[in-house]
């Protein structure tokens, strides 16, 4: 029986560990698109995207504006980019996304 705790025990921590790395390589995978989108579509360079410089709808914008400033900066891309996903996404979300992350100047 002791047997059998301890290694239940150790499977648990096992997937634990392996479940933490996976957030580290999202949260890093976030960071660098949330860059790579900053740096496609931040036309006068002040390291933010402003309403104007924005590719979709303005209720996208509202969404990744978080502090509700009137720019989407690099931080709230990330934190936007590693949240969990929802297993469904209205298809106009999903759409504004793809043309932001598409967007070539």
């Amino acid at each position: 029986m002791k047997n059998t705790i301890l290694l239940l025990s150790l499977i648990s921590l096992t997937l634990c560990a392996a479940a933490w790395a996976g957030d580290d390589d999202a949260r890093a995978d976030a960071a660098a698109r949330a860059k790579s989108t900053i740096r496609k579509l931040d036309a006068d360079g002040d390291g933010r995207i402003s309403k104007a410089e924005f590719i979709g709808s303005a209720s996208i914008f509202e969404r990744w504006d978080a502090d509700k400033d009137g720019f989407v900066t690099e931080a709230e891309l990330t934190v936007g980019l590693a949240a969990p996903k929802p297993v469904a996404k209205p298809e106009s979300f999903r759409n504004g996304i793809r043309r932001v992350e598409d967007h070539r100047p």
